[in-house]
């Protein structure tokens, strides 16, 4: 999980963002962060003593219930919300265009050629 929430830090796209202001709990398994997308940034704490970071007392826009392994497809496999939602693989809470809009907002990891180069 730890491994997943830093891909999303490190591929946050804030072009991708503009002009989106949004809350999200992420519930994964035992594991509850929240999240928040303001002014082109990306800012994720662990719930608990962490929550302070983003504000408590803020309510969320929307509230993604899934496991990693479906978070990931959205956020860098492309699959749509509808989609996980309907299947029962994902529990949304809130605005789903929202929700769906934010799993847009990261981009996918690439290999460039060079680290390709250093591994063989």
């Amino acid at each position: 999980v730890d491994a997943f929430i830093l891909a999303l830090k490190t591929t946050f796209d804030p072009r991708a963002a503009v002009g989106l202001q949004a809350r999200c709990d992420l519930l994964l398994g035992d594991d509850c962060f929240q999240a928040k997308v303001a002014d082109g940034r990306f800012e994720v704490a662990r719930g608990g003593a962490q929550r302070a970071v983003l504000g408590a007392a803020e309510q969320a826009d929307a509230t993604l219930k899934t496991d990693v392994a479906t978070l990931r497809a959205l956020v860098f496999g492309g699959r749509p919300v509808g989609d996980a939602f309907a299947s029962g693989e994902l529990h949304l809470e809130g605005d789903p265009e929202l929700a769906a809009r934010f799993v847009t907002c990261f981009s996918r990891p690439t290999l460039s050629v060079r680290s390709l180069d250093s591994v063989s």
